[in-house]
Formats: C-alpha cells, structure tokens, sequence
C-alpha cells in the first residue's frame, strides 16, 4: 500500500495551482552567480564590426544606430549592396535601374565616411532570364562579371575591403558548393579584396560547403537564420578555425553573445541597431565575467565597462518563455534598482536586453 507525506503532499498541489495561476512554463529556469570584482576573461567578445546599409534605412537613423554603438570608432567597414536584379546591357554595361539603386546605396554608405566597403549581392528578385545558366543554376560568368562592374560603378576596387561572392545563396536553391568554387574562379580581377563566405542563410549549410570552398575564401562566413540551431551555428566557428569566423548578417542579440563566445571575430547586424545591441558592441570588446545558455537559441553574459564599478548584463533569446536568476556575491544595483544580490528577469518570445550593474 502507497504511502504518502501528506505535508509534501499539500506544497505540490500549491505549487501546481500557482503555476496554473501564472500561465506561465518556463522552457529554462537558470540561475547564474557570479562576483562583480572577477578579473573576467579576455577575447569573448565579437571586436570587429560593420554597418549594414543593405536594407531600406534612412541616413537619420543610420547615423541614430552609430551613435547607439558608441560612434563610428566602433565600426571598421560597411556592407553595401550591388544588384543582380537586373540583367547587364546587351553591350555588357549596367542598366539605368541598378545604377540608380546603387546610388542609393552610397548615399546611405556616407555616414560612415572614409570606411571601406563588404560588397554583398542584393538577395531576392534575381533577373533569372539573364543569369540562369543550363544547370539551373547560376552562370558563375555572368555573375562574376556583374559583380566586377558593379565594383567599379561604386568605386572601383579601392573602395573596397572586402566581398562576399554570394549572399544566402542557399535561400533559393540557385546555387551549389561547388557553383560558389567557379564564381570565385571568375574573379580574377580582385586583388587586395579579401573573399568571404559562404554567407549561407543558414549555418548547417555553411559547415556542408566549408570543406569545398574554404581553399577560395580567406573568411568564413555565416548567417544564423532559416532554421539554424544553436549546434551548427557553434559547429561553424571550430570548422572555420583562424579562418575567421564572421556572422555578416547578426539578426538577434543571442547570435552576437554566442558568437562572442565561441570566437567569431566580426559581426555585422541586420536592422536596427537599438541600445543592447549597440552596448554590446562597446563593452564586448571588454573582459566578461559570466557566460550562460538557455532554450534553445539564448545566451546571456556580463561585460566589464569603462569603469571600474560598472558591468553590462546582456540578454539574447530567439524564442520561449525562460525564467534567469542572477545571484552577485555581493549587492549591487540592476538598473538603478535598490541594492541586492538577486535580480529575476522573465524572458519571453525573443528578447535583446542590457542591463546596468554598479555598486
């Protein structure tokens, strides 16, 4: 016969009616401690970082996301776009339409004055009668060439730091491994200019393509979206190696403090660049206390500020209801708030946080 702790008993049958209460199941409840004085551990932060004018931003609000970021000391380059939305002239120059948008691209590139360029193709909308080729794919010829003339309309060669040859080029299936080898191949009039890539939308298929193209890149490149796990996007940085390795499009907070942590060196962000992620771009380069993961795509870490009393708390998640304790040795203000050890934040749905610790 069962015997049962009719104390024990009561407690579980409160704690499940509260629970019910809340509405609220926690995928993650981590409690993280740590010592506000720790000597912290160098090189866990992304310290190389560029602008991204590819997407519709007015220049106000670029020069808004700069500040954000601590000025444009902190960005070494900018990510600019050429257009394979349109075919080149029967004569092989650039149409009037591609032209016209690249001139908005440099236009928006001149807030950030005297920084280098990432050329980038423009992704979506691809004039398809023009560069497919007959393996249904793209004709790496056409392609190569599109790209050098664009180059040249946006500057020439100087301008330039880096290129990625392709962009996503797994979100369309116009492109292969080795398609991506012959396009580089093409390329034969880009000295100086670093290659990059592959940028794949997502990161399980920049580790599927890193063995065949990592001889014709001297970056490693990767995105994190289109269903990318935490796993592949990790799994990318050891593959990559002192190849890198960069995210040139950071979509969340939680792929930057991922990537700060398994040593990927540049990142660039793909919208707005709002306070957490601006801070993080100041205070990663610092030396961080406290690292944790939770869900399945969340990860939080503290950063030593300028100051000797002063620590960033950042928080990234993609996705899910999470419940993160943080525990000081001591007490310490979170944000302003009265002294104390323990500060509970609730995260739910995705999440870019920064919190202010001083004492």
């Amino acid at each position: 016969m069962l015997q049962f702790n009719r104390s024990k008993l009561i407690v579980l049958i409160v704690a499940g009616v509260l629970c019910l209460a809340s509405g609220v199941s926690y995928a993650a409840n981590k409690t993280y401690k740590f010592n506000p004085n720790a000597s912290g551990t160098s090189g866990k932060g992304i310290t190389k970082w560029g602008l991204d004018v590819k997407w519709p931003r007015s220049k106000s609000k670029l020069q808004t996301d700069i500040s954000n970021a601590g000025g444009s000391g902190n960005f070494s380059f900018v990510r600019i776009a050429w257009y394979p939305q349109y075919a080149l002239n029967a004569d092989g120059s650039l149409k009037a339409g591609a032209k016209a948008d690249m001139d908005v691209q440099k236009d928006r590139a001149s807030v950030l004055s005297g920084k280098k360029w990432f050329l980038s193709p423009k992704l979506g909308g691809i004039d398809w009668s023009y560069y497919k080729g007959s393996d249904n794919l793209v004709r790496a010829d056409r392609w190569a060439n599109a790209m050098a003339k664009s180059r040249e309309y946006l500057g020439g060669k100087g301008k330039f730091a880096y290129v990625g040859p392709t962009n996503e080029p797994d979100n369309g299936n116009k492109f292969t491994a080795n398609k991506f080898v012959k396009i580089v191949d093409k390329m034969t009039d880009w000295g100086g200019v670093t290659i990059v890539g592959p940028c794949a939308f997502n990161a399980a298929t920049s580790n599927n393509w890193w063995n065949t193209i990592k001889n014709k890149v001297s970056i490693g490149t990767t995105h994190a979206i289109g269903g990318t796990t935490k796993g592949a996007y990790k799994s990318f940085a050891d593959k990559v190696g002192s190849k890198g390795p960069w995210n040139s499009e950071i979509h969340s907070l939680a792929e930057a403090i991922i990537g700060g942590h398994k040593g990927y060196t540049a990142g660039v962000y793909w919208g707005a660049i709002n306070k957490a992620r601006g801070d993080f771009i100041k205070y990663s380069r610092n030396k961080r206390i406290q690292y944790g993961e939770f869900g399945s795509f969340g990860a939080s870490a503290i950063y030593k500020g300028n100051n000797a009393k002063e620590l960033y708390l950042f928080i990234g998640s993609n996705s899910g209801s999470h419940k993160l304790t943080y525990k000081a040795s001591f007490n310490v203000s979170y944000d302003g708030s009265a002294k104390k050890k323990k500060h509970i934040v609730n995260v739910s749905g995705k999440t870019e946080r920064v919190i202010k610790i001083t004492w």
